[in-house]
């Protein structure tokens, strides 16, 4: 058996024999050292003292044991109230923290969300002008009585007027995609 659960079932013995005989002094030995003890009247607060208790001493601890005993529960269960309101002012800080936290993230993302929908809403007008512009060129390449061409910097043609067939002879398909150059130079 281990010396802690010895000690362990030695104080609890101690206790019991205590709490048995209110007021008597008990008297017991833990390895070298001289262990005394007394209950109060109901037998509910045992005083222990390592070394010998003064047995004169013994009618006057057992009138303030219980007394003492009290005043030690009363002072623990403040410094435990201290201690939980310590605890309970952290965790309120933290909240509290936490909670500012929350609402500067909030207020990031309502800002970065409207910034979204007017992004959004500026890029579907774009697109609509953009296909109005496209119908525009389109009815203008469909309908033009002269040839209009679209041509890159390297002189290909991307987009071609459909007049083309009957001013140069050329077909629009033809064209597209292909060098300027090879239809109006001649060979």
């Amino acid at each position: 058996m281990s010396q802690v659960l010895r000690q362990g079932i030695f104080w609890i013995h101690l206790s019991e024999a205590c709490a048995a005989q209110p007021g008597k002094l008990i008297s017991q030995s833990l390895g070298d050292e001289r262990i005394d003890a007394v209950a109060d009247q109901d037998g509910k607060c045992v005083l222990v003292a390592s070394g010998r208790l003064p047995a004169e001493s013994i009618p006057l601890l057992v009138q303030l044991l219980r007394p003492l005993a009290l005043k030690l529960i009363d002072e623990r269960l403040v410094q435990g109230l201290k201690s939980d309101l310590q605890s309970a002012q952290q965790n309120a800080l933290r909240a509290d923290t936490l909670n500012k936290t929350l609402d500067v993230n909030r207020g990031q993302l309502q800002e970065a969300y409207q910034r979204t929908e007017i992004e959004l809403a500026q890029r579907r007008l774009a697109e609509r002008h953009l296909t109005a512009a496209m119908e525009v060129s389109q009815t203008i390449m469909h309908y033009s009585l002269d040839v209009i061409a679209l041509i890159d910097s390297a002189g290909e043609v991307h987009e071609i007027s459909n007049s083309v067939s009957s001013i140069w002879g050329y077909n629009r398909d033809e064209m597209t995609g292909r060098s300027l150059g090879e239809f109006m130079l001649p060979e």
